[in-house]
């Protein structure tokens, strides 16, 4: 008599956590990573996988097959028809025999709106007179997606990294080559809700050579 086991695939996901997000508008795309940690691909069927809640699937980026030992990304949005929190559903189907139907919980929260953004900490708190190509990584809360970080009241060119961090890059003449002093960085959030934050003071300091 022969046994053993059959190499079958085992699929496993991510959980989806969604920044601040106001009502009505779409969040930036949230990857969940599907990783198939079985012996054979992993088919996924589109046709039954379902979402529920303020969530849908983006795109279907990962492709009808993950190869074992293969993870991709499935980008999921989230939409908040009320404020509050939000919770949601994605049931994945495959081929995998021990769960063919893999539950990711999905959670952002909605807001009517925005906070007032608050800044803790940044990065680079004393840069060089005459600095270029500086970026500087903005720490706080209540940060959104239009969210801008500003140099002594000038807007900088802004990244959304997440409801608690930002990353700005000054402009080259953002830093005069002479002088030094203290300059004050602000979030800017626009309406609904939002405003300036509380100042976060960076020291420009005299180069030495």
């Amino acid at each position: 008599v022969l046994q053993g086991n059959g190499v079958v695939p085992q699929l496993s996901a991510t959980e989806g956590v969604f920044g601040l997000t106001l009502v009505g508008q779409s969040s930036a795309p949230v990857n969940i990573f599907l990783q198939n940690n079985g012996g054979a691909p992993a088919t996924l069927d589109y046709f039954k996988t379902t979402i529920s809640g303020d969530f849908a699937i983006a795109s279907q980026s990962c492709g009808p097959v993950i190869q074992r030992g293969s993870l991709c990304t499935l980008p999921i949005v989230f939409t908040p028809t009320a404020a509050g929190t939000r919770t949601g559903t994605l049931q994945i189907v495959s081929n995998d025999p021990v769960n063919p139907v893999l539950a990711v919980p999905l959670i952002g929260t909605g807001y009517s709106a925005a906070p007032t953004p608050e800044i803790t900490e940044i990065n680079s708190p004393t840069i060089a007179a005459g600095s270029t190509g500086v970026t500087l990584q903005v720490f706080g809360f209540g940060f959104f997606p239009d969210s801008v970080v500003q140099l002594n009241g000038k807007a900088l060119k802004t990244t959304y990294n997440g409801p608690g961090e930002l990353s700005a890059t000054l402009d080259d003449n953002a830093i005069p080559a002479s002088g030094y002093g203290e300059l004050p960085v602000t979030v800017y959030t626009p309406a609904p809700g939002g405003g300036t934050s509380n100042p976060y003071t960076i020291t420009i300091y005299d180069r030495f050579f």
